[in-house]
């Protein structure tokens, strides 16, 4: 995807309740209407490499993410794995709702930014706040 403009995409948090009931006819009908791209939160139990392979064989490409999965691993290393499978380059990080459970922890959450870029930087993909 380098250099081009994405296709207009899904973000398939929006339909994350139907995903869950049958995420395979929810891509199918995805790619119906006409949609190119998805952006993915949940990959509901497939493998990176069989969800882009699945995207791809019904005519759309993933062309972003919004999950933060920077900030919901620990092992970078595996974050980058997925990533890179999905054929992208940035890695989404953010809050969710047990970041603001106490008072500080979203700020000590977000302390932690600079090294995870750091971090990311090194396995060759950006890191960016979604």
């Amino acid at each position: 995807m380098a250099n081009t403009t994405p296709p207009i995409s899904v973000q398939l948090y929006s339909v994350r309740e139907a995903s869950s009931k049958n995420f395979d006819q929810v891509l199918d009908l995805i790619s119906k209407i006409g949609f190119k791209g998805v952006e993915p939160f949940n990959l509901f139990f497939k493998r990176p490499a069989d969800f882009k392979k699945q995207v791809n064989d019904l005519g759309m490409e993933v062309s972003s993410t919004h999950f933060p999965w920077a900030t919901r691993s620990r092992d970078l290393g595996q974050v980058a794995d997925i990533v890179n499978t999905l054929g992208l380059s940035r890695v989404p990080g953010g809050f969710g709702p047990d970041d603001f459970s106490k008072y500080g922890s979203a700020q000590a959450h977000h302390r932690g930014y600079p090294e995870t870029g750091r971090r990311l930087k090194t396995l060759r993909h950006d890191f960016v706040f979604a």
